[in-house]
């Protein structure tokens, strides 16, 4: 079984800490704090918070191939931890998006618009996504020319840049509204499912992070690259 790392690559953090930064100013701006009123009717403005879990789906035969055949390992199809920080404004939305924790991921940013009415019992919306589409693996060892210093912990990487269409659907039927002290939360549960595309170059890099995490690595050609089409597809509750 191969061994992916987890963790977001510590190079993407800046961009997702500003992010989160700008989501949180907003979130203090607006009162309300909340995605959905209790009557079920969709806010006009509000920050949100979406987990849940996704399978992300990829054309990967070509390297399953590959690690059988030279590793005698497979990755099983697990799935993901979908977390979605964003911002609804009227008939917009815009935030950041991650599907992490299995052997591929991505990590991107969204901006979209409403496609249902305010009163809708499925609230649709339809986002443009754009980011990285990630894997990295520590138990893979292909041949590599780099001197390596002594300690250093090799990982094989892959990074593609990916654009995907998303559907976002949360059934606002199902909204309920916990009390958490003299606060009543709107919980609302949904699903996506998204269609995506890496129309650049697919990479394989096999190196280390330094301790400022810089990665060195290079470039390896021999590795099967993944499919260009991706899909997505998880369920998930919005706080």
């Amino acid at each position: 079984m191969l061994k992916p790392v987890i963790s977001i690559p510590s190079f993407f953090w800046p961009a997702i800490k500003t992010g989160v930064i700008c989501l949180v100013g907003l979130l203090f701006t607006n009162p309300a704090g909340a995605q959905l009123k209790t009557s079920g009717k969709t806010k006009d403005s509000a920050t949100y918070l979406s987990v849940g879990t996704s399978k992300l789906f990829v054309q990967r035969q070509g390297f399953d191939q590959w690690t059988r055949a030279n590793f005698n390992l497979t990755e099983p199809y697990r799935p993901n931890i979908y977390v979605d920080f964003g911002r609804l404004y009227y008939r917009a939305d815009f935030g950041l998006a991650v599907n992490v924790g299995s052997a591929f991921e991505t990590v991107g940013g969204y901006v979209g618009g409403r496609l249902t009415g305010a009163r809708s019992p499925i609230g649709s919306w339809l986002n443009l996504e754009m980011g990285d589409f990630l894997g990295a693996f520590t138990n893979i060892k292909p041949p590599t020319y780099n001197v390596v210093p002594a300690g250093q912990q090799l990982q094989l990487n892959y990074d593609s840049f990916y654009m995907s269409l998303v559907s976002k659907n949360y059934l606002n039927f199902l909204q309920y509204n916990p009390r958490l002290g003299r606060v009543r939360i709107p919980i609302n549960m949904g699903f996506f499912v998204s269609a995506g595309w890496q129309p650049g170059k697919r990479n394989w890099s096999y190196g280390y992070y330094d301790q400022d995490s810089v990665f060195h690595a290079q470039r390896l050609k021999p590795i099967p690259r993944l499919g260009k089409i991706q899909a997505t597809a998880g369920v998930f509750a919005g706080f």
